[in-house]
């Protein structure tokens, strides 16, 4: 079983690595990352009921449908503009099943984080935070205040999910980090999930 080294030393440095090592394994494109996960959608109280539902529990941690359509937002807005008919529908769904899935891993990976009493520097949230802001919104800190309070979330939401970002890819990257060959370090990345997948209780209640 692997078990990946908790050092957090150099995580500054190597910090766009681990976000790359996100995109490839959970399948997000690069607009979709700074806001991957947190489901940022203007809905009336009665519908966010319902986008808050579960549609899977994980452990003690549920997976929402609001997480689920964000995350799968962006594929979902690509295959609109390439295909019609049954074809989309059947894209839509496969984008769905898939974002339930990466989520469900994601889930699994802050768990293993957090059963090792480890704890992320707050210095890497803070200077992921600082990056977003420069380059997402030209480091105008009030625009970017602005943008989550129009969708009804905070900034301690936002560092909540930086904070589990950071983890995932630091994690990620940390299995099989010695493992030069990338197919064969793939390989040794999924058998891990495989891993915590097996020591889990995991279950699936619907798919939207």
């Amino acid at each position: 079983m692997v078990n990946p080294s908790l050092d957090f030393k150099g995580v500054v440095s190597t910090l766009r690595e681990a976000f790359d090592v996100i995109m490839l394994r959970f399948h997000v494109i690069p607009s979709a990352l700074v806001f991957f996960g947190l489901a940022f959608c203007s809905v009336p109280a009665r519908a966010q009921e319902v986008l808050e539902g579960p549609l899977a529990v994980v452990n003690r941690d549920i997976v929402t449908l609001s997480e689920v359509r964000e995350l799968a937002a962006p594929r979902e807005k690509q295959a609109h503009a390439t295909l019609r008919g049954q074809e989309l529908v059947d894209r839509i769904k496969e984008i769905r099943r898939q974002a339930i899935d990466d989520l469900i891993d994601r889930t699994l990976i802050i768990q293993e984080f957090k059963s090792k009493g480890s704890k992320l520097p707050e210095e890497l949230v803070d200077n992921r935070i600082a990056a977003i802001i420069q380059n997402e919104f030209g480091g105008d800190e009030k625009a970017f205040l602005k943008h989550l309070d129009a969708r009804g979330h905070t900034l301690e939401s936002f560092r909540d999910l930086q904070r589990n970002m950071i983890i995932v890819g630091v994690m990620l990257r940390q299995v099989g980090r010695d493992v030069v060959d990338q197919s064969e370090r793939q390989q040794i990345v999924e058998a891990w999930l495989q891993d915590l997948h097996a020591k889990a209780f995991i279950r699936v209640y619907r798919i939207y």
